[in-house]
């Protein structure tokens, strides 16, 4: 079986704020299950971190390409 990932473990993956995991669940960036707890699939996030290269996640609700620059 896959390995399910907890909100917090994400965030530490992801090196950003739970809420900020929250923000991607909602605007469907990332897909969770729920068992007892939001959960989300190691696969579904390494996904999301191959989709994000070359883009500012800033706005989970409006991705953009990156202009280069911080």
């Amino acid at each position: 079986m896959e390995e399910l990932l907890t909100t917090p473990e994400v965030a530490k993956i992801l090196h950003v704020s739970p809420d900020y995991v929250y923000k991607l669940y909602h605007a469907g960036q990332l897909k969770p299950v729920k068992i007892g707890r939001l959960k989300c699939r190691r696969s579904a996030v390494d996904d999301f971190i191959r989709r994000m290269e070359g883009k500012d996640a800033t706005d989970p609700f409006n991705i953009i390409e990156w202009e280069g620059g911080e």
